[in-house]
């Protein structure tokens, strides 16, 4: 057993990070079907074929995207950063095969 009392490892920190991730994936997953079933009345009030309005779904998503990565981006990252840089070593292998 860990410090924490939990096995699998994590500290709180990175449990935290962990389970905040979950959320916002649920989040957006919940969103990204409410916007899929809110597009056929949206069709019909303007009168267009849903196909046609597809794009919202993919500009909403990129829009959303793009947020997410700049709010992850501005948060704390001293919690997921370790105070040693382990790409080196994961590139060592890949700079010595032919």
């Amino acid at each position: 057993m860990s410090e924490t009392g939990a096995s699998s490892g994590y500290t709180h920190a990175e449990g935290m990070v962990i389970a905040a991730c979950a959320i916002s994936m649920l989040i957006v997953q919940m969103d990204w079907f409410a916007l899929n079933l809110a597009l056929p009345p949206i069709a019909k009030d303007f009168g267009v074929p849903t196909t046609d309005l597809q794009w919202i779904i993919s500009g909403y998503m990129l829009s959303i995207g793009a947020l997410m990565v700049t709010a992850g981006s501005a948060g704390p990252s001293r919690t997921l950063r370790p105070r040693r840089s382990w790409l080196p070593s994961w590139r060592a292998p890949h700079r010595v095969s032919p």
